[in-house]
């Protein structure tokens, strides 16, 4: 995969990620407000389903487990210092 279509997919999740933080669904409405989403961005939206999947697995666990819960906001904190010193750059 080349790094401009990771890029694309780190956007697409990054996006699906933002909507549910936005729209705030209650826990139980969280499932189906994401695929609703996912299905809203159009008609190619096999890639959205996908990484909703990816998404819904990552909410399960981290409903069940607050360990990961602190691994994946770990992963986001390095995702987020990763960009901020790449940012003006064009790859």
């Amino acid at each position: 995969m080349s790094h401009k279509a990771h890029g694309t997919i780190s956007w697409l999740q990054e996006r699906l990620w933002d909507a549910m933080i936005e729209a705030d669904p209650e826990p139980e409405e969280f499932e189906r407000r994401l695929w609703e989403y996912a299905l809203e961005l159009g008609p190619a939206n096999g890639p959205a389903e996908a990484l909703a999947s990816e998404v819904i697995a990552d909410w399960r666990w981290a409903r069940a487990s607050p360990v990961y819960t602190a691994w994946l906001r770990g992963l986001r904190e390095k995702a987020g210092r990763g960009r901020h010193a790449g940012e003006g750059r064009r790859g």
